[in-house]
């Protein structure tokens, strides 16, 4: 008994990302096109949905669903995920960087809301920071790393064109408003761990300065975060084969962070799909019932579906960066309290392999 409890718990780990992430937004997919077409389809041609089905055809019927949710949450599964992330950061800075910034400016000055995030990231180093307030200062901190001119153009490009709706920023002075540009990007730089949602590509060039910002600099373990530009997925890869291979015990807790993330993100592409399904659904039942003088309860029942996935679509782009970042901690923390044991084991299997050549 406790032999297969393990085997169904290793079993249940090993294919939780394909279950979470694919089995289940199918699953969605296929229920809310049902619901969606087939319920209202059915109270307008008075035509009743029979419940009795033969026990050997609603087997067949359950396994055929089964692989068919599977089949079509792989699909979305494979969607690119980093389209979904871009929108999500670009609607965190649009509401809680460029709009809470704005609010801020009514009651304090640029030079304290600077002051402020700065002694966030380092108290030591910046606690005397009276003179030092100004593009070159801010510069050192902010493009901490070699990148093309081109490329702080277009993050500086970017604030500006979206600080510009406010009217607030268009009665600043021009040095007030690159210091307030300046702001902007560290804010997301901290806040959401890149520039601007164009250069937030998991696992987001700046997550040091968001790990900074909350005095946890200490996960990053000696990792130097793209110090040459370059991608570090490829680094957060090998610490998910090292805490599997050799702490298979905390993997799980990484499989659900991931699992989570890929439902989230095959779902938004799923809603996308059926906000088309459904709108056309609700335009071709409201002209049916204006022609015809169908049931107006088929109307607002296509309604209220597309508003729900409408709904869902919103709230599951709101957060889903915050879910990635959250994936990454708890990475970087598992491998922070595993590593001795993730080490020793190692050499132990450096061991083993060196004693099997020799013999």
């Amino acid at each position: 008994m406790k032999n297969s409890y393990k085997f169904g718990t290793k079993l249940l780990n090993e294919y939780m990302v394909d279950i979470v992430g694919a089995l289940i937004p199918g699953f969605l997919f296929i229920v809310t096109i049902v619901i969606s077409l087939i319920i209202p389809l059915s109270i307008l041609t008075n035509y009743e949905l029979s419940n009795k089905l033969p026990n050997s055809l609603g087997w067949i019927i359950l396994i055929v669903l089964i692989i068919l949710s599977y089949v079509i949450g792989h699909v979305f599964y494979r969607a690119d995920i980093n389209d979904i992330d871009r929108k999500s950061i670009k609607r965190q800075i649009e509401k809680n960087i460029i709009r809470k910034t704005i609010h801020r400016l009514r009651k304090e000055s640029i030079e304290d809301l600077i002051k402020e995030e700065i002694k966030l990231l380092d108290r030591k180093k910046y606690k005397d920071i009276e003179d030092n307030i100004g593009v070159p200062f801010l510069e050192q901190i902010i493009f901490d790393r070699d990148l093309y001119e081109s490329k702080k153009k277009d993050i500086i490009q970017y604030f500006d064109t979206r600080l510009k709706r406010y009217k607030k920023y268009k009665r600043l002075r021009y040095s007030e408003k690159e210091l307030l540009q300046y702001y902007c990007i560290l804010k997301a730089q901290t806040k959401l761990a890149c520039s601007t949602p164009y250069y937030g590509e998991f696992p987001y060039e700046n997550y040091d300065k968001y790990l900074q910002r909350r005095h946890l600099k200490h996960l990053m373990n000696g990792l130097e975060w793209r110090p040459d530009g370059s991608r570090t997925k490829n680094k957060i890869n090998k610490l998910k084969l090292d805490i599997q291979l050799f702490a298979p015990e905390a993997y799980p807790i990484i499989n659900k962070n991931e699992s989570h993330v890929r439902m989230s993100s095959s779902t938004c592409h799923i809603t996308k799909s059926l906000l088309l399904i459904t709108g056309i659904t609700f335009i071709a039942i409201f002209l049916y019932c204006n022609i015809y003088d169908g049931n107006i309860f088929t109307v607002l029942y296509a309604l209220f579906m597309f508003c729900l996935i409408l709904y869902m679509r919103h709230r599951i782009i709101t957060y889903i960066h915050y879910q990635r970042l959250r994936e990454i901690y708890y990475l970087l923390g598992i491998y922070n309290e595993y590593r001795v044991i993730i080490q020793t084991r190692k050499r132990n299997l450096e061991k083993l392999k060196n004693k099997k050549y020799n013999d």
